[in-house]
């Protein structure tokens, strides 16, 4: 599920891409890609549905918790602890979840606390493996704010490709008297500007701030 889609960086942008327009359709696509991965690096968390199957975790001494390696969580598949050990033929144990059984996800901050089994569960090294689903999403969607910042990334990148080929052709404003015709790549530069700053504030938005370095020259 992409964040953003070119239907959308064209409404934006009040243009239209195909194999023939300066950025391609292909690299629209490559670059929406990218921005996804920028903003679940950024953020620390994933905006899609991501499955981990069999993520393996130690268990210390008297611990009845542990904490998944993503979050939120929106499901747990399967759970279960080698009741052999190291050294020996693992022997995986099925564990449910349930107030009246074994174990309680806390979904947001993916914590997952044993009750009826606690201290049952032995310690060791990779002694519970888990498999699970998770991602942030808004009604099965990617949420409003995830698109918006995701759409505002890649229009940015397409007015860099329209500032290098203007900067290439005539870097220049013309002034006829006291009239100043602005160069189009003030006004692109202008709009780029524009774009960054608003995905700031998204990023902001979200607790994260973005060392974006913005420069038209």
């Amino acid at each position: 599920m992409a964040y953003t889609t070119q239907a959308l960086i064209e409404e934006e942008l009040q243009m239209k891409f195909d194999a023939n327009s300066t950025p391609t359709d292909s690299s629209i696509t490559s670059w929406i890609a990218e921005a996804q991965s920028e903003i679940d690096d950024t953020l620390q968390r994933k905006f899609t549905t991501t499955t981990e199957t069999d993520e393996y975790h130690d268990m210390p001494r008297n611990q009845n918790f542990l904490l998944l390696n993503n979050r939120p969580v929106i499901a747990i598949s399967s759970l279960s602890y080698n009741s052999a050990g190291l050294g020996s033929t693992p022997d995986w144990v099925a564990l449910t979840e349930g107030f009246a059984d074994d174990y309680l996800l806390y979904k947001r901050n993916s914590k997952v606390k044993f009750h009826s089994l606690n201290y049952r569960i032995p310690e060791g090294s990779q002694i519970i493996k888990v498999t699970y689903t998770h991602g942030e999403l808004d009604g099965g969607a990617v949420p409003k704010t995830i698109q918006r910042l995701a759409t505002l990334i890649v229009s940015e990148r397409v007015l860099d490709t329209f500032m290098n080929n203007i900067r290439l052709k005539s870097p220049l404003d013309i002034t006829l008297g006291e009239i100043t015709v602005k160069h189009t790549f003030s006004a692109v530069a202008g709009h780029k500007k524009s774009y960054w700053e608003k995905a700031d504030r998204l990023y902001r938005s979200k607790g994260t701030f973005k060392a974006y370095t913005y420069n038209q020259n």
